[in-house]
């Protein structure tokens, strides 16, 4: 609030402008609310990574209304350990994913209008009257359809295992901007060290990270070697419980964050005293990351800054200053906010699948034009090495998650009314007098409109949660070496590009998921069509998809990577089909609505649905002197399965599917609306008609009246059962075909429309989880499709007869 008030005073030292942190205002609630204990609490982690805004901080004034916004970031430094406890375990979860909405409607609406109309004359006076009557109806029908998909991470560690409070100083830098009517926006910064204010929970291995001097316990849950003189360890052993004894109170009232996720910020310099590396199977470069955590990811926020200091290099800074600025009031779009969201360490490891398959676009905003978009990218440079055990007793998740909704609503009103006017003219005292003529004129309307709207909406969700236990799934920790790098692009050409250079990541896997991945082979061809059998429509569709396998609703995605290709595949469709260039162009509502429906994420999640039914993705429109209306399906093909290899028992949790062809539908609401309204309008008048020299003397006067009454009411339901196996874990290669279906239809004439079906074989096979009966099943099933050279689910070896001695 003080920044606030220093930039409000248009920087002027010495002065102070309190009107955003006048007490009981929208601005100081909005500062207190997001700057209070429990919000930076929660809010931690990210402040740590890329920091938070808080803007539209408005003050109405005639001639110096102020807009002001505040941005801040925090740091942890100087980690210290206080206490020990049995914690009862903790939770760390990322979650990313796309989501893509279209609408269309229609509606018509109708007048009729009769009226009469009749005159009278005399020598000296005039008299008419006017009667009419209408009737008004609309009609409007809107179809909205909107599809998302997630891939969320959870890492949990075992209750009653010993969790560390750590406190720290807390190192806050804020700056505050303030536009005032006719200039700035003024800038005001300030920077505080706050000591010990923050405290975090963390484990061993977080401990270890933070550089923090370890305690006994956690050495002796680290298996490390306590090479210390007998004497120091004693008097170490003792220290410490003093210390924890004394912090009780205090670490009360600081700001505790029960995430242990938060080490990584609060020592993102410190070493890792990593575990003995042991020689093991390598990660091929070529396989995504699929099941499994991240446990370590490098910062791609100074990305950011890097590109805009090529785009100076360039002569570009314009550009920069314009698209990339840096004030926040100066970014009308908040190109800089929503780009951070994607760069920060939350939404590159929830991102990590769209990052590392092509990468994640996000649009650019310029005034009313998009033609500019930044694109980050992680490419893979070599192998994932060995590292070392995982043996922390963290149990992992991976949960894939696709959902569909579609919402109509149908609206009818009519209004009916009547009017009526009655006027009149004369000449007072037969035109002699001071008025030669004179008139007036009164009138009445009435009317009466009623309107009824009705609505419904239900989502789908398919969904797929895979458990791995550390008592029974062991895992390994995977240095896998990547560059990243940060695009900007304008029409068909690269701008500026900033890179991270040689890095790594560390992504923790199973050690039965890393030796079965070594068994992947490249894919095989599509098989030619049959002679005679149908290649097009919903004919060529069934026999098209009847050759491959349909996958059960147990079975996950293990990664995927193909996603761009797909999206392309997508286009040629389109353009087959006779769509036009808007509906592929960068910058286009509709290529970006079909880009952001067809996303890593959501083809992870939704593969179940597109083997067995495919999926219609959301309708975009393009403008232009005609219009065009597109409708596309995007389905999926699995064959020449391959098993990789059985594994460790996990927990198949999955949404239990009415049908494998649709999404569980999960929820339903409905809403209703009725409107009654009246309206009333009296007009009355009198003046001279010849009025140059009585201009004044008018009299007119209009009084109108309405009044109304509406009435809603809306309903909600919903249930997702979920199914909860525990099998051992199976992992299937196949090859991926696609098939996309666009339907383009022309607005000014429907009867104009295409229909166009293109194929793709994927150059990289995927790779299904599932519960090792499913896959004995689905080998029985289809012994032509799915093969098992090697009886690694030693399926055949149980067939066969014991000896009989005989």
């Amino acid at each position: 609030l003080a920044l606030l008030s220093r930039a409000a005073a248009r920087g002027e030292a010495g002065r102070q402008d309190t009107a955003l942190a006048t007490e009981g205002l929208a601005p100081r609630l909005a500062v207190e609310e997001r700057f209070g204990p429990r919000a930076i609490t929660a809010a931690l982690r990210q402040a740590a990574s890329s920091g938070w805004v808080v803007k539209n901080l408005r003050y109405p004034r005639r001639l110096a209304a102020l807009n002001g916004a505040v941005g801040t970031r925090m740091a942890l430094a100087a980690p210290q350990l206080v206490h020990e406890a049995a914690g009862p375990g903790t939770e760390t979860f990322v979650m990313g994913g796309h989501q893509a909405g279209g609408q269309q409607g229609e509606g018509t609406s109708s007048t009729v209008q009769v009226g009469v109309t009749g005159v009278q004359n005399g020598t000296e006076w005039r008299v008419g009257e006017g009667l009419s009557g209408y009737r008004s109806t609309s009609r409007s029908d809107t179809e909205t359809s909107t599809v998302s998909g997630t891939v969320e991470r959870n890492a949990h560690t075992p209750k009653k295992a010993p969790l560390y409070l750590v406190r720290c100083d807390l190192l806050v830098t804020m700056v505050a901007e303030v536009k005032v009517t006719g200039g700035g926006p003024y800038v005001a910064n300030a920077a505080r060290t706050l000591p010990g204010a923050a405290a975090v929970w963390l484990t061993a291995e977080q401990l270890r990270a933070a550089g923090v001097d370890l305690p006994e316990s956690a050495r002796k849950a680290l298996k490390v070697e306590d090479r210390r003189p007998a004497a120091e360890r004693t008097a170490g052993g003792s220290g410490g419980g003093e210390r924890a004894e004394a912090s009780t109170a205090a670490a009360s009232t600081s700001t505790s964050v029960p995430a242990p996720s938060r080490a990584r910020a609060s020592a993102s310099t410190g070493g890792q005293a990593a575990s003995p590396v042991r020689q093991g199977p390598a990660l091929a470069r070529e396989l995504p990351l699929g099941f499994g955590m991240i446990e370590d990811l490098p910062d791609f926020v100074p990305l950011l800054d890097r590109l805009r200091g090529n785009l100076a290099i360039t002569g570009q800074q314009d550009l920069a200053d314009d698209i990339l600025p840096r004030q926040q009031l100066r970014d009308r779009n908040d190109n800089v906010q929503r780009l951070l969201r994607v760069l920060d360490r939350d939404g590159s490891t929830g991102l990590l699948a769209s990052a590392m398959d092509g990468g994640v676009t996000v649009e650019l905003l310029d005034g009313r034009n998009t033609p500019y978009w930044a694109v980050f990218k992680i490419v893979r440079s070599g192998d994932g090495v060995r590292e070392g055990e995982a043996d922390d007793g963290r149990d992992m998740e991976y949960i894939t998650s696709a959902a569909a909704q579609q919402a109509t609503s149908h609206g009818e009103g009519e209004t009916t009314g009547v009017e009526g006017i009655l006027a009149g003219s004369g000449k007072p005292d037969a035109g002699a007098g001071q008025l030669k003529s004179a008139g007036a004129a009164a009138g009445l309307g009435v009317a009466s409109g009623s309107g009824r709207r009705a609505g419904e909406a239900a989502r789908g969700q398919l969904g797929m949660k895979t458990v791995a236990e550390a008592k029974t799934a062991k895992s390994a920790r995977m240095r896998v070496p990547i560059v990243a790098s940060l695009e900007l692009h304008k029409g068909d050409r690269r701008l500026a590009m900033a890179g991270s250079g040689r890095t790594s990541l560390v992504h923790r896997i199973l050690e039965s998921d890393l030796t079965a991945l070594r068994r992947v082979s490249a894919p095989r061809r599509a098989p030619r069509p049959a002679p005679g059998a149908p290649t097009s429509g919903a004919a060529g569709l069934g026999a098209w998809r009847a050759a491959g396998v349909p996958l059960p609703m147990e079975a996950q995605a293990n990664g995927f990577q193909g996603a761009a290709q797909v999206r392309e595949l997508v286009n040629t469709t389109v353009r087959a089909a006779g769509g036009g260039d808007r509906f592929r162009q960068k910058g286009q509502a509709a290529a970006y609505t079909l880009g952001e429906a067809v996303s890593t994420e959501w083809l992870i999640a939704a593969l179940p649905l597109l083997t067995n039914a495919g999926a219609e993705l959301p309708p975009v429109h393009a403008s232009g002197a005609a219009g065009q209306d597109l409708q596309a399906s995007v389905h999926a093909r699995l064959r020449a399965g391959r098993i990789l290899g059985a594994g460790d028992k996990m927990t198949f949790e999955t949404a239990a599917q009415s049908s494998l062809g649709a999404p569980r539908p999960t929820q339903t609401e409905g809403q209703s609306q009725a409107e009654q309204s009246r309206q009333a309008r009296g007009l009355f008048g009198a003046g001279v008609l010849n009025a140059d020299q009585f201009r004044l003397n008018q009299l007119m006067g209009n009084v109108d009246g309405a009044g109304s009454a509406s009435g809603a009411a809306a309903n909600g339901a919903g249930s997702m059962p979920l199914h909860k196996p525990k099998f051992t874990s199976v992992l299937v290669q196949f090859t991926l075909d696609v098939r996309v279906v666009a339907r383009v239809t022309n607005r000014v004439r429907a009867s104009r429309t295409e229909v166009a079906e293109r194929d793709l074989t994927l150059p990289r096979p995927v790779v299904i989880r599932m519960p090792l009966p499913v896959a004995g099943r689905l080998l029985a099933a289809h012994p032509t499709e799915i093969t098992d050279q090697h009886d690694r689910l030693g399926l055949r070896a149980a067939a066969v007869p014991p000896p009989t001695g005989v």
